[in-house]
């Protein structure tokens, strides 16, 4: 029997998408499209989670954008400085899917060298930075580059991609030689994603090739590229000289921790029947056609755990994941983080030392749903979402701060199979923990509402276990029979999608809403609430004007335009309609229902106060606030309130907690 490592616990590293890329002519830089350099607290909000170290980019195209002209440190040296003085460790990353500045491309045989100056400037430099990823998923880099012509220099060719590869492995050697001249203890932690390539009979020699060829950065680095090896021959019938091989050879690099970043994506399913799939994955290897998709939807996964017990055995380095992150609904990027701790801790109890869980896309990114081949501009959030080009911290933040202590967590959204996990499949299964079984439910009450559907649906995709009361029980039922029926249902959130308080100077606290939240505040457990209103919610107090405060209650009202255009919707859901507020707006089931899906993440967020939509309602703005407070010093007559309302910038929708 293996012996368990001493401690179950990974640590847990952050990291930022951080990816400067080239299509055509055009730099794309991730991290000032999320604007990371108009903010010098990231770090200061970043690192609160807890995080050991610290993925954190001097990337050579930022430095150096042009032969002989170096841009100052001085912003980089300030951000290692706060990781440095948190004791967070940070790891240099010098190329992000690069293909370098102007001057050099992966196809330069120079790239190498230059790569390496480079590397030697920034370690004297920041003489103090132990640990290095000179570049980041080389073997991806040039598949996408040299293979698939997504980025620069748009070449698709076998010899195009074992030169892009061999250079960037010759710059990763030559970059930690440089380094360790400056500071001798300098530690490589290389990463690759972590792949395999499941297929039909028929495809399984084009699968047994790619489940070779995933190998090849650890393979050239730890010297097991010789003559008996697979590439050998691969890469001499595509123009590479022995002398070039022999290399690797002759200057072993292997890396302190083996770095792998998994992604949904990262598993592959080959099948020639093309016409099952969409246009968008077919391709082909010049002897047959097939269509290339994940292997999640196809069920053929076998999950992060099996894939780095390959990688183990292979190696015997020790193993870190160094990307973990899912680009999806709250409750699935929680259970997505969650389950791959779990897998960590699990094997560590196996005695295969995987040393840590990377927290990764903090930040979020733009237009990665593309590979960023378009600029379409869309965001996508991360551990952190940037809302009015602010950090705000999602549920998945406070997650990964409670693992950080050494501690379980618990929330009622990871309740539940991921959408990646069929039925009976057992890639996927781990510890359950605190976390299983509570049967915590989410609360609609509705009266067969469209909108209500919508909110029942979701809860049925999302895995979320939810509990439909009929409006007719919120509205007559008396105050202990209705705490009764819901706390039989036992809440973590109610979501009243009724008719929505319709008057400027309606009151929380009328009968039909009374009841449900006298629940409420009788409870000492957290319950969340969130209602919809098309005017503005208050309790009458101050004239109608204040904002709605209950003690003990906390609250997020969400509001769509102004005075009756919920009602309008109600009644038209069904259709595309058009009606008037602010603007005027097509309102459909999809648009519905991205509002709703948005709706369900900020309750999973627990997040609080008056949020707003804009026209285009997967774009959310936090402006409530500001517009409330202009409304209460600008009107004090429900005419003119209702006059200032009509001329807000945005159709708004208002939620409670």
């Amino acid at each position: 029997m293996n012996k368990r490592l001493p401690c179950t616990k990974p640590e847990i590293w952050g990291g930022m998408e951080c990816t400067i890329n080239r299509v055509g002519d055009v730099y794309r830089d991730q991290l000032a499209e999320t604007g990371h350099y108009e903010r010098r607290d990231d770090l200061h909000k970043l690192s609160a989670l807890g995080f050991t170290k610290f993925r954190y980019p001097i990337l050579w195209e930022r430095h150096f954008p042009k032969k002989d002209h170096q841009e100052e440190w001085e912003w980089t040296a300030g951000q290692l400085n706060i990781l440095r003085k948190k004791n967070i460790e940070p790891i240099a990353g010098l190329i992000h899917h690069g293909s370098g500045p102007l001057y050099t491309n992966l196809l330069d045989m120079e790239f190498p060298v230059k790569l390496a100056a480079y590397a030697k400037q920034v370690a004297e430099t920041f003489p103090w930075i132990r640990f290095y990823t000179p570049v980041n998923e080389p073997l991806t880099t040039a598949r996408f580059s040299g293979l698939y012509g997504f980025w620069y220099p748009h070449k698709k060719s076998d010899a195009a991609f074992v030169r892009m590869l061999l250079n960037q492995l010759k710059g990763i050697v030559l970059s930690m030689q440089a380094i360790r001249e400056i500071n001798p203890e300098a530690s490589l932690i290389q990463t690759e994603d972590l792949s395999k390539t499941y297929s039909t009979p028929a495809l399984a020699y084009q699968a047994e090739f790619e489940n070779q060829r995933r190998w090849l950065t650890y393979d050239f680095l730890t010297g097991k590229v010789n003559k008996e090896h697979f590439a050998w021959k691969y890469f001499i019938d595509n123009g590479i000289e022995e002398d070039e091989l022999f290399f690797f050879l002759d200057n072993l690099c292997p890396p302190a921790i083996a770095g792998f970043n998994y992604y949904v994506t990262s598993e592959r399913f080959l099948d020639e029947n093309i016409s099952k799939y969409p246009r968008h994955t077919h391709g082909h290897n010049h002897e047959q056609a097939y269509a290339d998709t994940e292997a999640a939807r196809s069920g053929h996964m076998k999950g992060a755990a099996g894939l780095l017990k390959e990688a183990w055995w292979r190696y015997r380095i020790p193993i870190a994941l160094t990307e973990c992150q899912l680009v999806c609904t709250r409750e699935q990027q929680m259970k997505w983080f969650y389950q791959h701790y779990k897998f960590a801790e699990d094997l560590r109890r196996q005695a295969i030392p995987v040393v840590a869980i990377t927290a990764w896309g903090l930040l979020g990114a733009v237009d990665w749903n593309t590979l960023i081949c378009q600029n379409n501009g869309q965001y996508e959030s991360g551990v952190f979402e940037i809302q009015k080009q602010q950090l705000q911290p999602t549920a998945t933040a406070r997650m990964i701060r409670t693992l950080a202590k050494g501690k379980d967590c618990y929330h009622p959204a990871l309740d539940g199979r991921g959408w990646w996990q069929p039925a009976g499949s057992t890639a996927f299964n781990y510890p359950l923990s605190l976390r299983g079984g509570s049967g915590k439910r989410l609360v609609i009450i509705d009266n067969n509402s469209p909108i209500g559907n919508i909110f029942h649906s979701l809860c049925q995709e999302r895995d979320l276990l939810c509990t439909v009361l009929s409006a007719a029980d919120a509205e007559y039922l008396d105050h202990e029979q209705l705490a009764k029926k819901i706390d039989k249902c036992f809440p973590w959130a109610i979501v009243d999608v009724r008719a929505p308080i319709m008057g400027p100077d309606s009151s929380l606290f009328e009968k039909p809403r009374r009841t449900h939240r006298s629940f409420i505040v009788q409870q000492s457990r957290p319950i969340q609430l969130l209602q919809f209103s098309a005017g503005f919610t208050t309790d009458g107090s101050k004239g109608g004007t204040d904002h709605p405060v209950q003690s003990g209650v906390e609250i997020l009202v969400d509001r769509l335009n102004a005075e009756d255009i919920f009602q309008y919707l109600r009644e038209r859901l069904h259709k595309k309609a058009t009606f008037a507020g602010t603007t005027d707006t097509e309102i459909d089931q999809d648009r519905m229902k991205k509002v709703a899906n948005r709706a369900l993440d900020l309750l999973i967020d627990n997040a609080k106060g008056i949020w707003h939509f804009t026209e285009n309602t997967e774009d959310l703005l936090m402006n409530a606030e500001e517009n409330v407070q202009a409304i209460d010093q600008k009107a004090q007559t429900t005419d003119a309130r209702k006059q200032l309302t009509k001329k807000m910038a945005v159709p708004v929708y208002q939620f409670t907690k």
